[in-house]
Protein backbone atom coordinates (compact mmCIF):
# COMPACT_ATOMS: atom_id res chain seq x y z
CA UNK A 1 0.00 0.00 0.00
CA UNK A 2 1.58 3.50 -1.11
CA UNK A 3 2.51 5.63 1.56
CA UNK A 4 0.59 8.74 2.05
CA UNK A 5 2.64 12.18 1.92
CA UNK A 6 1.54 15.36 3.53
CA UNK A 7 1.68 18.61 0.96
CA UNK A 8 3.34 21.86 2.15
CA UNK A 9 0.00 23.00 3.30
CA UNK A 10 -0.69 20.11 5.66
CA UNK A 11 2.26 20.41 7.52
CA UNK A 12 1.44 23.61 9.72
CA UNK A 13 -2.16 21.57 10.65
CA UNK A 14 -0.37 18.52 11.90
CA UNK A 15 1.86 20.33 14.53
CA UNK A 16 -0.83 22.27 16.16
CA UNK A 17 -2.65 18.96 16.08
CA UNK A 18 0.68 17.62 17.95
CA UNK A 19 0.58 20.26 19.79
CA UNK A 20 -2.73 19.91 21.17
CA UNK A 21 -2.29 15.86 21.94
CA UNK A 22 0.28 16.97 24.15
CA UNK A 23 -1.47 19.17 25.93
CA UNK A 24 -4.04 16.85 26.53
CA UNK A 25 -1.57 14.17 27.39
CA UNK A 26 0.39 16.90 30.46
CA UNK A 27 -3.09 17.82 32.03
CA UNK A 28 -3.55 13.92 32.38
CA UNK A 29 -0.74 13.05 33.52
CA UNK A 30 -0.87 16.21 36.15
CA UNK A 31 -4.13 14.79 37.36
CA UNK A 32 -2.42 11.30 38.03
CA UNK A 33 0.58 12.85 39.84
CA UNK A 34 -2.13 14.75 42.24
CA UNK A 35 -3.61 11.29 43.25
CA UNK A 36 -0.38 10.58 44.19
CA UNK A 37 -0.10 11.84 47.34
CA UNK A 38 -2.80 11.55 50.38
CA UNK A 39 -5.29 14.06 49.46
CA UNK A 40 -5.75 17.48 49.50
CA UNK A 41 -7.86 17.99 52.80
CA UNK A 42 -7.12 17.02 56.24
CA UNK A 43 -9.37 16.13 59.11
CA UNK A 44 -8.77 17.44 62.21
CA UNK A 45 -10.34 16.10 65.46
CA UNK A 46 -10.48 19.22 68.52
CA UNK A 47 -10.76 18.31 72.52
CA UNK A 48 -10.92 20.48 75.44
CA UNK A 49 -10.69 20.59 79.03
CA UNK A 50 -13.61 21.36 79.48
CA UNK A 51 -15.80 20.22 76.56
CA UNK A 52 -18.20 22.50 74.90
CA UNK A 53 -15.92 25.22 73.28
CA UNK A 54 -16.26 27.34 70.85
CA UNK A 55 -13.27 26.98 68.22
CA UNK A 56 -12.26 28.51 64.80
CA UNK A 57 -8.69 27.85 62.46
CA UNK A 58 -7.70 30.69 60.44
CA UNK A 59 -4.94 31.01 57.90
CA UNK A 60 -3.67 33.91 56.73
CA UNK A 61 -6.51 35.59 58.78
CA UNK A 62 -9.40 33.58 57.09
CA UNK A 63 -11.40 31.09 58.53
CA UNK A 64 -10.94 27.51 57.05
CA UNK A 65 -12.61 25.69 59.32
CA UNK A 66 -14.94 25.39 63.16
CA UNK A 67 -16.03 23.31 65.76
CA UNK A 68 -18.58 24.07 67.53
CA UNK A 69 -19.55 22.69 70.03
CA UNK A 70 -15.98 20.87 70.99
CA UNK A 71 -15.28 17.85 70.73
CA UNK A 72 -15.64 17.63 67.05
CA UNK A 73 -13.76 17.31 63.36
CA UNK A 74 -13.66 19.53 60.76
CA UNK A 75 -11.82 18.87 57.03
CA UNK A 76 -9.28 21.73 56.42
CA UNK A 77 -7.86 21.91 52.71
CA UNK A 78 -4.04 21.35 53.21
CA UNK A 79 -1.64 24.04 52.68
CA UNK A 80 2.51 24.71 53.42
CA UNK A 81 0.89 27.44 55.91
CA UNK A 82 0.44 27.33 59.70
CA UNK A 83 -2.87 28.05 61.27
CA UNK A 84 -4.23 29.64 64.49
CA UNK A 85 -6.37 27.70 66.64
CA UNK A 86 -8.68 29.80 68.72
CA UNK A 87 -11.24 28.51 71.59
CA UNK A 88 -13.90 30.08 73.43
CA UNK A 89 -15.87 29.09 76.56
CA UNK A 90 -18.00 31.02 78.95
CA UNK A 91 -15.58 30.83 82.45
CA UNK A 92 -12.13 30.66 80.68
CA UNK A 93 -9.50 32.79 79.09
CA UNK A 94 -9.83 32.85 75.38
CA UNK A 95 -7.07 30.02 74.19
CA UNK A 96 -5.17 30.90 70.64
CA UNK A 97 -2.80 27.75 69.47
CA UNK A 98 -0.03 27.72 66.41
CA UNK A 99 -1.76 24.57 64.35
CA UNK A 100 2.05 23.99 62.10
CA UNK A 101 1.86 22.30 58.97
CA UNK A 102 4.26 19.76 58.49
CA UNK A 103 6.06 18.71 54.86
CA UNK A 104 4.01 15.39 54.30
CA UNK A 105 6.33 12.19 53.35
CA UNK A 106 3.85 10.70 50.90
CA UNK A 107 4.56 13.75 48.18
CA UNK A 108 8.38 12.12 48.07
CA UNK A 109 6.68 9.23 46.36
CA UNK A 110 5.36 12.56 43.59
CA UNK A 111 9.26 12.59 43.26
CA UNK A 112 9.61 8.96 42.37
CA UNK A 113 6.37 8.71 40.65
CA UNK A 114 5.53 11.70 39.11
CA UNK A 115 9.06 13.76 38.67
CA UNK A 116 9.04 17.48 39.39
CA UNK A 117 5.52 17.80 37.44
CA UNK A 118 4.26 15.98 40.83
CA UNK A 119 5.74 18.18 42.90
CA UNK A 120 4.69 21.17 41.35
CA UNK A 121 1.13 20.05 41.38
CA UNK A 122 1.58 19.18 45.51
CA UNK A 123 2.67 22.98 45.78
CA UNK A 124 0.07 24.38 44.08
CA UNK A 125 -2.92 22.37 45.65
CA UNK A 126 -1.19 23.10 49.40
CA UNK A 127 -0.78 19.26 48.84
CA UNK A 128 2.69 18.93 50.93
CA UNK A 129 1.39 20.34 54.29
CA UNK A 130 0.03 18.06 56.25
CA UNK A 131 -2.19 18.92 59.14
CA UNK A 132 -2.39 16.94 62.82
CA UNK A 133 -4.79 14.40 63.52
CA UNK A 134 -6.09 16.13 66.41
CA UNK A 135 -5.55 18.57 68.70
CA UNK A 136 -6.06 19.23 72.56
CA UNK A 137 -6.69 22.55 74.14
CA UNK A 138 -7.18 23.10 78.02
CA UNK A 139 -8.90 26.27 78.36
CA UNK A 140 -7.83 28.13 81.71
CA UNK A 141 -10.69 29.41 84.36
CA UNK A 142 -10.68 33.11 85.18
CA UNK A 143 -11.72 32.55 88.52
CA UNK A 144 -10.76 30.52 91.28
CA UNK A 145 -11.94 30.33 94.94
CA UNK A 146 -8.84 31.11 96.49
CA UNK A 147 -5.60 32.58 95.78
CA UNK A 148 -3.84 29.20 97.21
CA UNK A 149 -5.31 27.39 94.81
CA UNK A 150 -4.82 29.81 91.81
CA UNK A 151 -1.14 30.06 92.19
CA UNK A 152 -1.37 26.20 92.20
CA UNK A 153 -2.94 25.76 89.19
CA UNK A 154 -0.98 28.09 87.52
CA UNK A 155 2.49 26.20 89.00
CA UNK A 156 0.78 23.28 87.89
CA UNK A 157 0.41 24.30 84.16
CA UNK A 158 3.31 26.67 84.20
CA UNK A 159 5.72 23.38 84.41
CA UNK A 160 3.20 21.21 81.86
CA UNK A 161 4.77 23.89 79.32
CA UNK A 162 8.01 23.64 80.37
CA UNK A 163 8.13 19.98 80.40
CA UNK A 164 6.74 19.56 77.26
CA UNK A 165 8.72 21.95 75.14
CA UNK A 166 11.67 20.51 77.19
CA UNK A 167 11.24 17.19 75.61
CA UNK A 168 10.87 18.09 72.19
CA UNK A 169 14.01 20.44 72.73
CA UNK A 170 15.97 17.53 73.67
CA UNK A 171 14.57 15.15 70.78
CA UNK A 172 15.73 17.38 68.19
CA UNK A 173 19.33 18.01 69.58
CA UNK A 174 19.34 13.89 69.89
CA UNK A 175 18.21 13.62 66.50
CA UNK A 176 21.07 16.46 65.21
CA UNK A 177 24.12 15.46 63.91
CA UNK A 178 27.15 17.87 62.37
CA UNK A 179 25.62 17.64 58.97
CA UNK A 180 22.77 19.52 60.13
CA UNK A 181 23.62 21.53 62.68
CA UNK A 182 22.23 24.94 61.15
CA UNK A 183 18.74 23.45 60.69
CA UNK A 184 18.63 21.77 64.18
CA UNK A 185 19.63 25.35 66.09
CA UNK A 186 16.54 26.66 64.14
CA UNK A 187 14.45 24.45 65.45
CA UNK A 188 15.51 24.31 69.12
CA UNK A 189 15.22 28.64 68.81
CA UNK A 190 11.70 28.12 67.46
CA UNK A 191 10.57 25.57 70.15
CA UNK A 192 12.72 27.95 72.69
CA UNK A 193 10.38 30.81 71.08
CA UNK A 194 6.86 28.88 71.02
CA UNK A 195 7.30 28.13 74.90
CA UNK A 196 8.47 31.85 75.93
CA UNK A 197 5.04 32.83 74.56
CA UNK A 198 2.65 30.34 76.38
CA UNK A 199 4.55 31.07 79.36
CA UNK A 200 4.37 34.44 79.33
CA UNK A 201 0.57 34.45 78.69
CA UNK A 202 0.04 32.19 80.85
CA UNK A 203 1.54 35.02 83.21
CA UNK A 204 -1.01 37.33 81.88
CA UNK A 205 -3.95 35.27 82.54
CA UNK A 206 -2.42 34.60 86.23
CA UNK A 207 -2.67 38.27 86.72
CA UNK A 208 -6.46 38.85 85.24
CA UNK A 209 -7.57 35.62 86.90
CA UNK A 210 -9.83 36.89 90.02
CA UNK A 211 -11.12 35.12 93.24
CA UNK A 212 -14.58 34.14 94.14
CA UNK A 213 -15.30 31.78 96.86
CA UNK A 214 -18.31 30.36 94.92
CA UNK A 215 -16.57 29.88 91.72
CA UNK A 216 -16.20 25.93 90.75
CA UNK A 217 -13.06 24.57 92.83
CA UNK A 218 -9.99 24.46 89.98
CA UNK A 219 -8.98 21.34 91.75
CA UNK A 220 -11.79 19.18 89.73
CA UNK A 221 -10.50 20.54 86.39
CA UNK A 222 -7.49 19.04 84.67
CA UNK A 223 -4.41 20.52 83.49
CA UNK A 224 -4.03 18.14 81.19
CA UNK A 225 -0.94 15.50 80.85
Amino acid sequence: MPRMRLGPAAAPMCRAACRTLAVVLMLGALSACATVTTGSSDNVTVETDPVGAACEFRRGGELVGAVNPTPGSVSISKSTSDMVLTCKRAGYFDSSEDVSAEFQGMTLGNLILGGLVGIAVDAASGAMGNYPDSVQVSLVPTKFTSADERDGYFARLRKKIEDRANKKIKEVKDYCDSNNREACDQEVKTLQEKRDKLLARLGDQLERATIDPNAPSASTMDTGS
